[in-house]
């Protein structure tokens, strides 16, 4: 049996939550996952919003990683998607 201790817990967090970090607000989240084809490292999220590119049932979806322009603003950090870019409403 293996001893070796680790820090680790399971962190849990809204939807809604999610779909505002990523600055996808109003958008729905159908699937998460870790990308098993190419790096451990990243997590794949199924996501439906009017930002991303319209796509028929059952039709394969495009990988996207989303571009974030980040600033400093006094003690504040503002983070802008950028790609894909936001729709003008």
């Amino acid at each position: 049996m293996d001893r070796t201790k680790h820090n680790a817990a399971i962190i849990t967090i809204s939807k809604e939550a999610l779909l505002g970090y990523l600055q996808f607000e109003g958008g729905k989240v159908h699937s998460i996952k870790l990308d098993d084809e190419r790096w451990a490292d990243n997590i794949e999220i199924v996501v439906e919003h009017p930002d991303l590119p319209e796509v028929f049932n059952g039709s394969t979806l495009i990988k996207i990683t989303p571009a974030y322009r980040f600033w400093k603003r006094g003690r504040f950090i503002k983070m802008l998607r950028v790609d894909p870019p936001k729709i003008k409403t």
